[in-house]
């Protein structure tokens, strides 16, 4: 919020210069971000009444002005200006001054006329453009029958102050106003001069009833949530006349850093900056039945609002209606149907207390950014929701357009009721100060801010006023406690708890070994958001993902099933920029849908497309291939000591037949294989890829308990064999065979060779497996190896019908 310090200072009596405010402030925890100092940087600028203009006798594009300035006399100046006529209120600067931009006056020539002096705008009085309407800002400022004629601009205009910014936490709403932030000026008085928080201190109008009306209206107002509309006031006024804001108003604008619209729209911003109260303004004739109904969205309800974008309405979202539709978006933005135009004459205008959450939420799904919503996110008080603002608002009105009246109030809901009180132990507020405060010292430093508090024996009963919003529990008062006697107060205290080791987490201890094996292996390790588009995981095949409710971009609508999608983005990056190839891994969670909950797991992802190794002077680069992917698969299980077995599998991200799935025992560890064209193609990827995904949780309970076995002393029997078979068995198959049969002293089995075509019949293969036999306490005879040897080959004769052929080493 941005406001200046005459502001302040019309609200409150105070003499802290600007620098003294702002260090005050924030030691009581309301920070201003920034403040901007302006001066009057012209000279010798008058407020002047036009008294009578003509054109100049040979300069037909110049007309003669003359000017009444008060107590000074007259004057007459030549001027360009087209928007200038009698009665006209408008700054000049008179000879021997100067224009803000550096403009020295003198008396000048045009012709057989003299001019004495200029007529100003905005850029001769160095105003700032962004706080002044756009009829202000074309050709010659007009101030309007407030400003005093021969009093010098200054006094007419706040052009010397200071702007500030402030900046609260997302529950300090209370401190988004003039009136917030004269209050807390006043906590600063108080505690200055240990004296109880007084409100009568602060000069802004607050009265504590609704204003009178004529009931002779017909207005109905009806809220059918009360939870996410605590009270709504519809104020009808009538006989309203619309058009520019007084002189008066307008400065008063200037100094809260809003810019004027009309009387209609600078009277609810006024209330906004004022009181920190959000309103808005219907046309009474354009609402149907005259009706106002508070409630949530249907399905396929739309609005246009006011910035003329039609919208289309998330079920359940707050709104404002009238017996047919929607005309506003509760606390955000009002509809065009039921704007305030030039031709109104009746408002209602609508002063309620919206759920912060319900605003929240309407502001972010429609992308739509206000001051009223991010001032009701953030809360606002309800006690001035139902007696104040309504009647400042008709107050206003009375004032800016003469005759009008108020002619009925309608109201709904239930009034948020008085907080009740909170019991604080002073023990417990103690140690946790580390002090020795009594009950009389901490009901001193409450009454600074307004918190009514009694003692209750060793506890302290407290009940905040209801423009605090964020005093909900004993901890937020305990920083009030430190806010008001000062942080510098307290002693600091050396911790008296024993520091204890840390301890890693075994699911982060495996993470950081499966790093350092990839890392080892030659693999680059990638790290990408959580985020995916839930339309490109369908178009994938997989299940549907678990969607965002306030998603960051449209790309981003969901979170990540799989690691895939995420590599996949990566690698496109890297080969578009002249890369040869990827190899990457990346470690994360993912996430599934489960009933109607969400499951989340740590899975590793494996992503090879084109060359793996780059080529160095010895070596040429490498190319991946599915081998590849299943040598680090196997590097990977065999660094963990985690028995495994793969089988062909159908996977939703895989080719058909170029899949597989490995599993420990009866536990499935992930899915190694090729990635399905469509599918690399869907994420960018126009070539041959690999790519493997392993649940992490499921490696971390697979892997054995590690104890220390002796090894052999003695030296090992190598036996090649090589079993022609039919060519659908896979070395797997034929693996498990041998194991199975080959006895206690068969240490290791490794496949050597694959071969089919050329001499071998049609539909055969053949598979050449190295076997290691070792004993751990004598040395192996040939006879006894030959045995185990025969029974492996007899195993493989019998039941996947072979033809063996042994070759000795």
């Amino acid at each position: 919020m941005r406001v200046k310090l005459s502001a302040l200072h019309a609200a409150i009596d105070f003499d802290y210069t600007s620098e003294e405010l702002v260090t005050k402030l924030g030691d009581v925890g309301i920070e201003i971000e920034s403040t901007e100092s302006t001066a009057a940087t012209f000279k010798d600028v008058f407020v002047a009444r036009v008294i009578h203009t003509a054109l100049h006798p040979t300069h037909h594009r110049l007309q003669l002005v003359d000017l009444d300035l008060g107590s000074r006399g007259t004057t007459s100046v030549c001027t360009a200006a087209t928007n200038v006529r009698e009665g006209d209120i408008i700054p000049v600067v008179i000879p021997g001054g100067r224009t803000a931009d550096g403009m020295d006056i003198a008396t000048r020539m045009f012709g057989t006329v003299e001019s004495f002096g200029m007529l100003c705008s905005w850029k001769e009085l160095g105003l700032d453009s962004d706080l002044l309407s756009s009829e202000e800002k074309e050709g010659i400022l007009h101030l309007g029958s407030g400003a005093i004629p021969g009093s010098p601009f200054e006094e007419a205009w706040p052009v010397g102050d200071t702007a500030l910014e402030v900046s609260v936490t997302p529950d300090r709403g209370d401190a988004l106003s003039v009136l917030g932030l004269a209050r807390w000026i006043e906590v600063l008085r108080a505690r200055e001069a240990n004296q109880p928080f007084d409100m009568g201190d602060i000069k802004l109008p607050l009265p504590s009833a609704l204003p009178h009306a004529r009931n002779d209206g017909d207005l109905a107002v009806t809220v059918e949530n009360p939870s996410l509309c605590s009270s709504y006031i519809g104020v009808l006024v009538q006989d309203v006349v619309s058009g520019r804001s007084s002189h008066a108003f307008r400065t008063q604008l200037y100094q809260l850093c809003v810019r004027p619209v009309s009387r209609i729209v600078d009277m609810t911003n006024l209330c906004l900056k004022q009181y920190g109260q959000p309103t808005h303004a219907f046309d009474y004739d354009r609402l149907q039945e005259h009706r106002i109904i508070v409630r949530t969205s249907l399905p396929s309800e739309t609005i246009v609002t006011l910035d003329g974008v039609l919208r289309s309405l998330e079920p359940g979202t707050l709104i404002i209606a009238d017996a047919a539709v929607p005309v506003a978006v509760a606390g955000v933005m009002g509809g065009l149907t039921s704007s305030v135009t030039a031709a109104t004459t009746r408002i209602v205008f609508e002063i309620a207390h919206f759920d912060p959450r319900a605003v929240a939420r309407a502001s972010r799904h429609l992308g739509i950014k206000t001051d009223a919503a991010y001032l009701y996110e953030r809360g606002t008080d309800p006690g001035l929701t139902v007696s104040a603002v309504p009647s400042v608002l008709s107050a206003l009105v009375r004032e800016q357009c003469l005759g009008s009246y108020v002619s009925r109030v309608a109201s709904a809901g239930i009034p948020v009721p008085a907080k009740p009180p909170l019991i604080l132990d002073l023990g417990r507020m103690n140690g946790y100060l580390g002090s020795n405060l009594d009950a009389a010292d901490m009901q001193r430093l409450f009454g600074y801010e307004g918190i009514v508090s009694s003692v209750k024996g060793t506890t302290l009963s407290v009940t905040p006023p209801s423009f605090r919003g964020d005093l909900t529990s004993w901890p937020e008062y305990v920083e009030e406690i430190v806010r008001m006697e000062g942080y510098d107060e307290f002693p600091s205290h050396a911790p008296n708890l024993a520091l204890r080791r840390g301890s890693e987490s075994p699911l982060k201890a495996l993470c950081k070994r499966l790093r350092q094996i990839l890392v080892g292996i030659g693999l680059v390790e990638s790290r990408t958001v959580s985020f995916v588009r839930e339309s490109t995981v369908t178009a994938m095949g997989l299940p549907s993902a678990p969607l965002l409710l306030n998603p960051l971009t449209v790309d981003w609508d969901a979170l990540r099933p799989t690691m895939a999608v995420g590599l996949a983005g990566a690698a496109v990056r890297n080969l578009s920029r002249g890369r040869e190839g990827f190899a990457s891994f990346e470690i994360g969670k993912t996430f599934s849908v489960r009933d109607q909950s969400f499951d989340e797991e740590t899975r590793l992802g494996i992503l090879l497309a084109g060359k793996w190794q780059d080529a160095n002077w010895t070596t040429p680069a490498a190319s991946t291939s599915i081998f590849v992917l299943k040598g680090i698969a196997e590097s990977i299980l065999r660094d963990l000591h985690v028995p495994c077995n793969a089988v062909p599998s159908d996977s939703a991200i895989l080719e058909t037949g170029a899949s597989v799935l490995i599993s420990s025992e009866t536990t499935a560890l992930g899915t190694l294989g090729i990635l399905r064209h469509d599918v690399g193609a869907l994420l960018g990827l126009e070539r041959d890829t690999f790519y493997a995904e392993f649940s992490v949780d499921a490696l971390l309970k697979s892997i054995p308990s590690i104890s220390f076995k002796e090894f052999s002393r003695f030296p090992s029997i190598r036996r090649d064999i090589a079993v022609l078979v039919d060519s659908s068995m896979t070395a797997g198959q034929l693996q498990a065979i041998i194991t199975e049969n080959g006895g206690p002293l068969l240490k290791t089995i490794v496949v050597f060779d694959s071969f089919q075509g050329g001499s071998l019949p049609t539909g055969k293969k053949s598979v050449g497996f190295s076997m290691d036999f070792a004993s751990p306490d004598r040395t192996l005879l040939g006879d006894e190896v030959d045995v185990l040897v025969s029974s492996v080959e007899a195993a493989l004769a019998t039941r996947v019908g072979g033809i063996l052929r042994r070759t000795r080493v």
